[in-house]
């Protein structure tokens, strides 16, 4: 199906603002700057900083009634707040502006963010990143949710209702997905 919003959202995830990017550089510096033993992970422990900064301090609000208010990834920064749109906008903007590619997934009344991590043996160190080393208690007995697409690229999770990188789907099927490359 067509991505709902697709100009709009994507004038919208303004990767390139100061603000974005001194943000997300912020939160790399912030979450996980001292793990130092695995360099080879570098850009995917700033990619789950951002993550773990976003939805750590997100407060959903809804839309005015009747009216779908498309905030740009700079103006979320002044309180973290919005809608899940304006979520997915902010994480994919902040993710970009660090070197990291997203995409919005588009399901039944839901848009969500994803992480693109590579292929299937990529995931190996993505497991053991979030459940050993950065996020084992919120993941503790848990699976690591991802997608698949055509081409064998693996998209993790990072919805606003996750508690890791890769936390449960809140809505499954996928109608529509808008890549960020």
């Amino acid at each position: 199906l067509p991505f709902p919003n697709k100009t709009k959202i994507t004038k919208a995830i303004t990767f390139d603002h100061a603000k974005v990017r001194n943000f997300a550089i912020m939160a790399a510096n912030k979450h996980f700057k001292n793990i130092k033993q695995y360099p080879e992970y570098t850009y995917l422990i700033q990619y789950f900083a951002v993550f773990k900064e976003i939805n750590s301090r997100w407060y959903y609000v809804k839309d005015p009634v009747g009216h779908e208010y498309i905030a740009t990834a700079d103006e979320s920064l002044n309180y973290l707040s919005g809608d899940c749109d304006d979520h997915s906008i902010l994480m994919a903007a902040a993710v970009k502006s660090i070197g990291g590619i997203p995409r919005l997934i588009h399901t039944q009344g839901h848009i969500y963010p994803e992480l693109y991590v590579g292929k299937h043996k990529d995931m190996e160190k993505v497991n053991f990143l979030i459940k050993k080393v950065l996020f084992p208690k919120e993941s503790q007995h848990k699976s690591v949710h991802y997608h698949i697409d055509e081409r064998g690229n693996i998209w993790l999770n990072l919805d606003y209702t996750a508690k890791y990188p890769g936390g449960p789907f809140m809505k499954e099927a996928i109608l529509s997905a808008l890549t960020l490359d």
